[in-house]
């Protein structure tokens, strides 16, 4: 305990407050002081520290009794408060300051005396009261001399109190099983992180809401949260969701908290994006909640609402739905909720078909399916947009259950691409049924980039992809495609692409590009390069005459970045990886992973 540097003196006024607040907490039952010394904790902890900081600069024990004269009663009232001793970082720094006190070679009376005591209180701290629950983790000790089994067998007794029943209550004077539910979770906050308490903090919130003498205290709650979302606390799905159907706003946290993470991943990271979504709990919880789900549900709607043309956003909820689903179908049937109740705004007729993963349909039957998915999809709209009460939030509803159900988006892409088209030779019947399948899927992912049809937007940029698709099937799509089509078909492909002016209708096309290097039976891979340069490229009359759009046009491509990363990534992480993501498609998109990002 020697050191060159000169102890300071504490402030009196600061000294006072904190031997007061140790004076009232060693000496007080009711829960009041509780809360009261658990709120002054952080405050506390850097008090001990500067604590600490002197005792360490003391030339000796002695000179440090008389510089902090305070430091013995200090400590010794703090012991006693069961709120501090269970804090870990608190008992911590209790048990350092003790240490620093502590003289290997007592030469003096003080010091002997002091060792004395500072043994006594350290047996007291490490060793615990049953009846005071009152345990400590052990600090710089061997590990024989720590005791957790009165902590371990008090949580035991409080977990079967808790998990009793509630009783009826006949008189206003009679006691109920639930009266010191309130008071004992303002005990436990200090014991939230702890591992031994786990049984205890999740019977507190696995109790039953119904008697309003149950009440957690808010104070817990947040403790509860901060330190799970903090990953200090581990907590398992039940607990997670009674959590959060006890505190509407840790749900909302919980779930911004996943999209912000979301949206900021990184190009390496989406594809890690359902493990991320799982890790949440969020949808094990929703499919556990009915409550929770729709809560969820109302916030990615607001969400998507205002970052409509965001594709990460639009990956995360496809990926939260698809989590969703499986956990659902995880479920004992008859304890499971209908679709409907959790679709409650959507026309019946399409939850079913949208909510079914793709990979629970063979993929023989995927044509078919997503040809009556877009049968379906253009008769609800119509009929939607004929009605006069509020036709947008509606067609809005049908819109948001494709995002949720984007597995099948995906496919349509690829279906899209990958099948050959019909020679002169084909019978008139079979261009004409691959004519109308193409013409479902190529609506459906005009639907998906264009939803409203404000001023028959939707019904000129179909008309327009119908034409623009026509020109990319005649230049990759060919029974035989030259490895260097001609420059000049080249080009006007090209400004056939670029006549595609809202940013929408260039994140489509830009599907369909990547979905044709990656699925097409042809190579068309630096073709369709070409065509993505080009796209992306501004004319030499547009930099000279539109210099003041240079921002506008430098965040449009970062969009379309950010659109190819999240297309690439669920491609790479489609779990059908043995079907249509064959080796030859693994290693296309590979290649095209190393190149893309020079054409963007």
């Amino acid at each position: 305990m020697a050191s060159c540097d000169k102890m300071e003196p504490f402030p009196k006024p600061l000294v006072q407050f904190w031997m007061g607040k140790a004076c009232e907490w060693s000496e007080a039952t009711v829960p009041s002081a509780q809360l009261d010394a658990c709120r002054h904790l952080e405050r506390l902890r850097g008090f001990l520290q500067e604590v600490l900081g002197a005792l360490q600069l003391a030339a000796s024990v002695a000179d440090a009794l008389q510089a902090l004269p305070f430091i013995g009663q200090l400590l010794g009232r703090l012991c006693c408060v069961p709120c501090v001793t269970a804090d870990e970082a608190g008992s911590t720094l209790l048990l350092q300051c003790l240490r620093s006190l502590f003289s290997p070679a007592p030469q003096t009376t003080i010091e002997r005396k002091a060792n004395d005591w500072i043994r006594k209180t350290m047996c007291h701290l490490l060793t615990a009261d049953e009846e005071r629950c009152c345990v400590m983790k052990h600090v710089g000790l061997p590990s024989e001399e720590y005791n957790a089994d009165s902590l371990t067998k008090t949580v035991t007794l409080l977990t079967e109190a808790v998990n009793r029943g509630c009783r009826s209550v006949r008189t206003p004077s009679e006691r109920c099983l639930c009266d010191g539910i309130h008071s004992l979770s303002l005990t436990c906050i200090p014991l939230v992180t702890r591992p031994e308490a786990a049984p205890l903090i999740g019977a507190l919130l696995r109790r039953p809401m119904s008697c309003d003498r149950a009440q957690l205290s808010e104070e817990f709650v947040e403790t509860v949260f901060t330190s799970f979302l903090s990953k200090k606390l581990h907590l398992d799905v039940h607990c997670a969701g009674a959590l959060w159907r006890h505190s509407l706003s840790s749900l909302e946290r919980a779930l911004f908290h996943l999209l912000r993470s979301a949206l900021s991943l990184s190009r390496a990271d989406l594809r890690g994006l359902d493990q991320q979504v799982n890790d949440s709990l969020l949808p094990q919880a929703c499919a556990q909640h009915c409550s929770i789900f729709l809560v969820v549900n109302e916030i990615f709607r607001s969400t998507l609402l205002e970052l409509e043309e965001s594709a990460v956003l639009r990956m995360l909820i496809q990926s939260f739905t698809r989590c969703f689903l499986t956990a659902l179908a995880a479920q004992d049937p008859e304890e499971r909720c209908s679709l409907k109740s959790f679709f409650p705004l959507v026309p019946p007729n399409l939850l079913a078909p949208l909510l079914t993963l793709p990979s629970e349909v063979p993929q023989e039957a995927w044509l078919q399916h997503l040809t009556h998915v877009s049968t379906q999809l253009q008769l609800a709209t119509t009929e939607l947009e004929d009605r006069d009460d509020r036709p947008s939030g509606s067609v809005f509803e049908v819109w948001f259950l494709l995002v949720q159900g984007g597995g099948w988006v995906d496919v349509a892409a690829q279906l899209l691409v990958s099948t050959q088209p019909h020679t002169s030779s084909s019978s008139s019947s079979s261009s004409s049924s691959f004519s109308s399948s193409s013409a479902a899927l190529l609506w459906l992912l005009t639907f998906f980039y264009h939803p409203t049809n404000r001023g028959h937007q939707r019904t000129q940029q179909w008309e327009h992809m119908q034409r623009v698709w026509g020109d990319l099937r005649g230049l990759c799509l060919r029974p035989v495609t030259p490895p260097h089509p001609p420059p000049v078909e080249l080009d006007a492909v090209a400004e056939s692409l670029r006549s595609s002016s809202s940013s929408s209708s260039k994140f489509l096309l830009l599907r369909l590009l990547l979905n044709l290097t990656i699925f097409c039976p042809s190579q068309c891979g630096t073709t369709v390069l070409q065509l993505i340069r080009k796209m992306s490229e501004k004319k030499k009359k547009e930099e000279e005459e539109e210099e003041e759009e240079e921002g506008v046009e430098e965040e449009e491509v970062v969009s379309m970045r950010r659109e190819a990363e999240c297309l690439l990534a669920a491609v790479a992480a489609e779990p059908n990886s043995g079907t249509l993501a064959s080796a030859r498609v693994q290693a296309r998109l590979r290649t095209l992973e190393d190149t893309l990002w020079n054409a963007l």
